[in-house]
């Protein structure tokens, strides 16, 4: 998200990547807690790759409609 030459102020998180950061930090505090249930951990550790995924989905800008186009004229077989 950052190069690091920036200041403090400077720094901004992506709305679209600031919820996978959050559920990647309540995921990483109780994976390092001793009383916590596996099946949560686990639930936690789902949620912040599918968020995580998402997120960078949405900020890649990749649309299945231009890719298809791009790639209709060339030797692939695409099921639409």
């Amino acid at each position: 998200i950052s190069d690091s030459l920036g200041t403090d102020a400077e720094m901004q998180v992506h709305k679209f990547a600031e919820e996978a950061m959050y559920k990647y930090i309540a995921y990483a505090i109780l994976s390092t807690r001793a009383n916590v249930p596996i099946n949560t951990v686990l639930r936690f550790k789902k949620e912040a790759a599918a968020s995580k995924r998402q997120a960078k989905l949405r900020l890649s800008n990749i649309k299945l409609e231009e890719i298809t186009q791009i790639l209709r004229g060339k030797s692939k077989r695409i099921k639409h």
